[in-house]
This record gives C-alpha cells, structure tokens and sequence, in this order.
C-alpha cells in the first residue's frame, strides 16, 4: 500500500486495493490504518497513520523497457491460463486464475474481475468434483465455501458489496451443506470437525458485519450457536431447522442456478472421457472404445466451449448485482 499508493505520484487506488488485501491476509497495522481511514482510504489521511511510511519509488530507470500496459498484460496472462486449463494442472490453473484477478485488481478493473471470479470458482469447483468423485463430498464443500467466501473479501474490497453478498451467501450455504456430512458421525470423530465449522461461521459472520449487514450477520451466528446446539442434543425433531440455508433473492438464485448447472454439465463431460483415458493407460483399447473416447473428447470440446459462453454471461450478470453504483 505504501509503494504503490505513493511511487512517482500519490495512487489512491492502488493504495486502497492493496490496504484492503493487506488486511485480508490479517495485517493488524493495515486493519488500524483502515479502520481510522475506511475502506475509501485518501492518500492524505493514510500519510498521517502511524508506522504508514510513503516509500518513494524514485526516478525511472535510463534505458529500462516500459512497463507493459494494461492491456498487454492481461492477454499475456490469459494465453496462460488458457494454456494451463488445456494441460489439465490444477496448480498451474489456479496460479493461472490468481494472477490474472490480481491484475484486474490492481487496475480496479472490477468488471473483468468478477467475470474473471466467476469463471475460476466454476473451475475450481469442477476440479474439486474431480478430484473428490462427488459435489457433495465433506471436504469438497468445505474447499468451496472458502473460496466463496475470498472471493467476497474481494469484490467488498473492490466495492461491489452485492457481488460480495452474493459470494459470501454461498460461502454460508456451502458450509451448512458441509455440516450435514459429519451429523451422523460418531460423537469422538464428529467433536474434531466442530472447531473448524465454529471458526467458518465467525469469519462469515465478520465479513457480512464489514459490510454493514447486520441482519444477515445475526442469521450466520444464529446459525452457529444452532450448530453447537444441535451437535450436543442431536435432536431429530429440529433436524430441519438445523440445516437451513441462507436465502437468496431472484437474481442471486437465478446466478447459481446458471453456475452450478454449468459445472455439473463441465463435470460429466470430463468424467466421461476421464474414464476412457485411464483405461487406455492400463493397456489397448478396442475400436468401439477408441470410437467411445473420440466422442468423447468431441463432446467435452463442445461442453467447455458452451462453460465459456455460459459463465460469460453468468459474470455479467453478477458484475449486473452493483450496476448502480458501479464507477
């Protein structure tokens, strides 16, 4: 924040973005500093914080090359995440979407960014499916509402509080279908989990606090103190109420609706030809089999083609969510 936001001349918004991350990876000088200046951080006033020391970049380089535009960067980063969704690694995937987000960020480019967040969250779930044979799978949803729940912070921070609001109702509905995994454990394995759903719904909670929505920040520890409640009593009777969801509204349920339809349509096509290609690994496949795996591969083709157009329209509907107070 403090290089960026100062360099050759003052740059609010980069200093704001990077104040805001910087409390996001819990920084107690970055959480004191925005919380004497608020979220709309003036150069003016972080410059009077204590311990906020303006470093100065100094003068250019003779002879260095030009920092690349903005433009020039983003399609570097998306040829290479392109090629790392061809290649199939989740780690290069991943790396992939968090550079280009960062980028969007950094240019508040908050449009692409919350496409661009759409996007990787439908990946990273697909990839979670994957991975773990099941959407509904503990661990899986417990990945996934922390992703959500990021993705959140980050629009907050760029502010697009509906967009926010949107990712962090999934965040918590994501953890109450987690919740539902470990109901019929036994007592001694199902007291491990309890530590780890307490301190979701807090961090949830805090973040619909930040926003100043208080109501559904009441629900989250409802929610929680449900949780403690009902791991103790086990009572049938309340099962129902237990579980419940946060609500969405008609446009934030329309959104998932179109997201999660996309993912499990990515998912079963990749399934398909996933299968095949581990069957040729162990050995020769027959010809009905290599004929299989062309079609196959022809209607996974087609599925990531439609995931793309599907999921850029989704984006615009979520970056839709903070139109009228959009900059």
């Amino acid at each position: 924040a403090s290089a960026l936001g100062w360099g050759m001349k003052p740059d609010v918004r980069q200093a704001r973005h990077w104040l805001a991350e910087a409390v996001r990876r819990g920084s107690d000088d970055a959480t004191a500093w925005q919380k004497a200046c608020g979220a709309q951080a003036s150069i003016a006033c972080l410059t009077k914080q204590k311990d906020f020391t303006p470093l100065p970049i100094g003068a250019a380089t003779p002879d260095a090359a030009p920092e690349p535009t903005f433009e020039t960067r983003a399609a570097v980063l998306t040829t290479e995440l392109d090629a790392a969704i061809v290649q199939g690694s989740e780690f290069a995937v991943f790396e992939g979407f968090r550079a280009l987000e960062e980028h969007y960020l950094l240019y508040s480019k908050m449009d692409l960014y919350l496409a661009t967040k759409v996007r990787s969250l439908a990946v990273k779930e697909t990839a979670i499916r994957a991975r773990l044979g099941s959407a509904d799978n503990y661990f899986g949803l417990i990945e996934s509402s922390c992703l959500w729940s990021s993705a959140a912070q980050e629009a907050i921070g760029g502010g697009r509080p509906e967009a926010g609001l949107f990712f962090a109702k999934v965040a918590v509905n994501k953890l109450q279908d987690a919740r539902k995994r470990i109901a019929d454990l036994d007592p001694a394995i199902r007291e491990c989990f309890v530590k780890v759903h307490q301190d979701r719904y807090r961090y949830l909670a805090d973040i619909f606090m930040g926003m100043g929505r208080f109501g559904e920040a009441e629900h989250v520890l409802a929610m929680l103190k449900d949780f403690e409640t009902y791991n103790y009593t086990r009572d049938r009777r309340r099962e129902g109420e237990a579980f419940e969801r946060m609500p969405l509204d008609a446009a934030q349920s329309a959104s998932l609706t179109a997201f999660d339809a996309a993912t499990a349509a990515l998912a079963q096509a990749g399934a398909a030809r996933d299968r095949l290609v581990a069957l040729q690994a162990k050995g020769e496949l027959t010809s009905d089999q290599r004929a299989e795996l062309e079609a196959a591969t022809t209607a996974l083709r087609a599925s990531q083609s439609a995931f793309r157009t599907q999921l850029a329209a989704l984006g615009d509907t979520v970056a839709g969510l903070d139109a009228k107070q959009a900059p």
